[in-house]
């Protein structure tokens, strides 16, 4: 387990598969030319119309980066990626740290 801080959100402790699994994230996006937030977001809107991309940002500039998503197509094979790389029995670990279970009300 590696401990990671991130501004603005509580810090916590995550099982290294599942940093492997962001770090694989983040180098499709790079390979895209992608930020991993439009990734992500272009991800979401290859759900369908049935699904709803919510983004929040605290800068301008992210707003930018966040809305260049929707002008992404990712491409079929790159979607397969995404689906291999994060099938549901390869995250390792609960979803919150134990720690924010009693302020989530679990």
């Amino acid at each position: 387990i590696r401990d990671i801080g991130v501004t603005g959100v509580q810090t916590c402790a995550l099982p290294i598969s599942n940093l492997a699994m962001v770090d694989r994230f983040t180098a499709i996006a790079r390979s895209l030319s992608l930020s991993p937030a439009q990734l992500a977001l272009a991800w979401v809107l290859h759900l369908g119309e049935s699904v709803l991309a919510v983004t929040g940002t605290q800068s301008d500039a992210k707003l930018v980066d966040s809305a260049g998503a929707m002008a992404v197509t990712l491409p079929a094979d790159v979607l397969e990626e995404l689906q291999l790389v994060f099938q549901p029995e390869a995250r390792s670990g609960t979803r919150y740290p134990a720690v924010m279970l009693p302020d989530l009300g679990v």
